[in-house]
């Protein structure tokens, strides 16, 4: 899986794969014998791997023997909520800042 990140985000970002904890993929139906994508979930040891893979994916797009790749965070409805509800104070502290 980690050389598999290499491949898609470039050997120049990742140099040396990085460090996954575990990885799995998520149990689908499937529709009429179609062989439909499957999310994978993935944790990474370091965090900055995280982010630096969720930056160029939002850069890049991403294709793996021809079919494109979409890398995107895990987060519940819940925590979402709780961080919109933070929205207003950091609008009120960028307008202080500048």
């Amino acid at each position: 899986m980690s050389r598999l990140i290499t491949q898609l985000l470039g050997q120049d970002n990742f140099p040396t794969p990085p460090i996954i904890e575990w990885a799995h993929r998520s149990p689908t139906v499937r529709q009429s014998g179609r062989a439909s994508p499957r999310p994978v979930m993935v944790k990474l040891l370091n965090f900055q791997d995280k982010l630096k893979i969720l930056r160029i994916a939002r850069e890049k797009k991403l294709e793996y023997s021809g079919m494109h790749v979409f890398i995107y965070p895990d987060s519940s409805a819940d925590l979402m909520k709780k961080r919109r509800s933070f929205d207003p104070v950091k609008h009120l502290l960028r307008i202080m800042t500048v």
